[in-house]
């Protein structure tokens, strides 16, 4: 049975190695690749002021635009508005990414922002689906306190 070992970890190996990270990477570093997973992230943002949920890109190696990720509020926030919408962000492509000469300028994707509502404080909570244009897909729950 020991020798079936390495050849089981070298078949690993060259399986890691044909991985697709084709053109969709996201720019948010905590959510990693994973497809169709849900993510549950805690948030802070100070009362009366906007906080930024999210960038995503869909970035070719080249930093041209492979095309713009869809991002839908699935659940709305109780206590405060979820803002979507497209333009140009800094990404934060972590190093070792083909991608990470990206970061050094704004470049085309879609945005998220948290607004609390007026004298709002304390917890509240929305849902984010993200849909990149070869099909990737992931939700998160933002568990969001208002400080």
């Amino acid at each position: 049975m020991k020798p079936a070992l390495p050849i089981l970890l070298a078949g690993c190996v060259l399986l890691a190695g044909c991985a697709d990270t084709g053109s969709e990477q996201d720019g948010a570093r905590s959510h990693g690749l994973a497809n169709n997973a849900h993510y549950v992230r805690d948030f802070t943002v100070a009362a009366g002021h906007p906080g930024l949920l999210g960038n995503w890109f869909s970035l070719n190696p080249d930093c041209s635009l492979a095309g713009y990720p869809t991002v839908r509020l699935l659940s709305p926030p109780a206590h405060g508005t979820v803002s979507i919408a497209q333009g140009s962000f800094y990404s934060d492509y972590p190093a070792g990414n083909q991608r990470r000469a990206c970061n050094t300028e704004p470049r085309p994707g879609v945005q998220a922002v948290y607004t609390p509502a007026p004298g709002a404080i304390g917890p509240d909570e929305a849902t984010i689906q993200v849909i990149f244009p070869r099909g990737r897909a992931w939700t998160t729950t933002f568990h969001v306190t208002i400080q």
